[in-house]
Parts: C-alpha cells; sequence; structure tokens
C-alpha cells in the first residue's frame, strides 16, 4: 500500500502553497520596509503570519493523514502475511493428504503384491507337488527297473557281455 494517500498529498500540497504564499508577502514585506511604508509592512506582514499558520496547519494534516495511512498499511500487511501463512498452512495439509493417500495407494499395491506371490507361491508349490507326483512315477519306475537291473547284474557275465542270473552266491576266484 502506497504512503501517499489523498489526505498525505493534500496536506502536503496545501502546506506548500501556504509557504509560498507567506515567502511573497515576506517579499512584499521586505519591500515596504525599503520604502519606509509602514501600513504596507504590517498588512504583509499580517499576510505572511496566516500563511505560516495554514502551512503549519496544512503540515498538521498531512502528518496525521501519514500517520493513519501507516497504521492502514500495517493492517494490511499483518493481514497479507496472515494469509500468507494460512495459504502456506493449507498446503502444507494438503500435501501431507497428498502423502497419507500415496502411503495407503503404496500399502495397498504392495498387500496386492503380497497376496499375487503368495497366489503364485501356492500356485507354483501345486505345480512343484504335480511335477514332484509325476516325477516321483517315473523315478518309481526307473526304481523298479534299476532294481531289476541289480538282480540281474548280480549274476554271471558272459563273453558276449549278456549277464546269466548266478544260482549261487557271490564267489570271487583270484588267480596268482
Amino acid at each position: 500500500m502506497s504512503l501517499l494517500t489523498s489526505g498525505v498529498v493534500q496536506g502536503m500540497v496545501g502546506a506548500s502553497l501556504h509557504m509560498k504564499s507567506a515567502n511573497v508577502a515576506m517579499g512584499i514585506y521586505h519591500q515596504a520596509k525599503a520604502d519606509g511604508d509602514k501600513s504596507t509592512m504590517a498588512s504583509a506582514a499580517g499576510y505572511a503570519q496566516d500563511s505560516l499558520n495554514s502551512a503549519a496547519e496544512s503540515n498538521k494534516q498531512a502528518q496525521e493523514a501519514l500517520r493513519e495511512a501507516q497504521k492502514e498499511a500495517r493492517k494490511q500487511a499483518k493481514a497479507e502475511q496472515e494469509a500468507a501463512i494460512e495459504e502456506r498452512r493449507q498446503e502444507a495439509a494438503k500435501d501431507k493428504k497428498q502423502e497419507e493417500k500415496e502411503k495407503i495407494k503404496d500399502a495397498q499395491q504392495n498387500a496386492q503384491k503380497s497376496a499375487k506371490g503368495k497366489k503364485n507361491q501356492e500356485t507354483d508349490v501345486k505345480e512343484t507337488n504335480k511335477i514332484s507326483e509325476s516325477s516321483q512315477e517315473e523315478i518309481d519306475v526307473d526304481y523298479d527297473s534299476a532294481d531289476k537291473k541289480d538282480k540281474v547284474s548280480q549274476g554271471i557275465y558272459t563273453a558276449q557281455g549278456e549277464v546269466k542270473p548266478a544260482s549261487i552266491g557271490h564267489k570271487v576266484a583270484v588267480t596268482v
């Protein structure tokens, strides 16, 4: 807010005009004094005094208007400052709410990811169990065939590479 309100400007302009009028009256006073005209001197001194009094009054009015303008400027500055503070508070509250919403959203997404992860893990476990069961069947088959081979291999090897079951237990013959 500008401190040059209409009351301040009027008081300053009025004081300036009255001072110029007093200067003119004082010039007339000095001319009359040089001429020795006492009646003109007295009347010029009266005009000068009236102009000086009016200038002082205008100066007081300007000062009062200036004080009022300063008070208004302080009130307005304080109101603007409070408004700015309130606006910052509202922005901070809005930002805080936004952060809380984002935290909640992130928590929900993490929960969904976790639920999907558990579901995928359960699916993986089921698939692994299915694979394990089918592998176990294959392994069982392999074990059975391996057992048969082991039983067959517990025989005597012929020159052609065939295995014949031995009717007698294992004998080791060592020739020296």
